[in-house]
């Protein structure tokens, strides 16, 4: 029981982490689009400040094909590692074996999560700052938008496919028609 609640209180500050990172990235992601745009154009616009409740629905709204967003994947990661503990933890005490066994194995675990963590993290910024970009594209009047890619030895098939194409801003699809296209 206090291994659960110890990975309950970790996945939640993990979770009260990322909503605050993610949060600053839609934040800046909109405010710098809205400059990038503003230079390029020459002419300034007046913007509303953003409100914290609209950076919080788009922060939470799942957008996978799963349906899920960053929190419901952490809470299942949760959900599977207290498992992986309770399974190891009966194994270790009906075999008799060395709790250091259990523990080596929980760092295993914690290994898989961290690179699982990563991407997850990299795909959710990406999705966060692909969203206030589109918005700030809206609240400016832009009309249509391009792709660029890096184009580089670590470049995807899929990106590169994407580079300078150009789409109306009403098809401006996270997934399909803006990034990002992949984990």
């Amino acid at each position: 029981m206090q291994m659960q609640e110890h990975v309950e209180t970790m996945y939640h500050d993990e979770e009260q982490g990322l909503t605050n990172l993610l949060e600053r990235i839609y934040t800046d992601g909109y405010y710098r689009t809205a400059y990038e745009v503003q230079k390029g154009v020459g002419i300034g616009y007046s913007l509303m400040k953003l409100d914290k409740a609209s950076v919080e629905k788009v922060v939470r709204k799942p957008w996978a094909q799963d349906g899920a967003n960053f929190s419901s994947r952490i809470w299942k990661s949760k959900a599977d590692l207290v498992n992986k503990l309770h399974t190891d933890l009966t194994q270790a005490i009906i075999l008799g074996k060395n709790p250091n066994t259990l523990t080596e194995g929980v760092a295993k675990r914690f290994d898989v999560s961290k690179s699982q963590a990563s991407r997850l993290v990299n795909t959710e910024a990406s999705f966060i700052y692909s969203a206030s970009t589109r918005d700030s594209y809206k609240e400016l009047g832009v009309e249509e938008y391009e792709i660029l890619a890096t184009l580089d030895n670590k470049t995807s098939e899929i990106c590169q496919g994407m580079d300078g194409e150009h789409f109306p801003l009403s098809q401006y699809e996270i997934g399909i028609t803006a990034p990002p296209f992949h984990p």
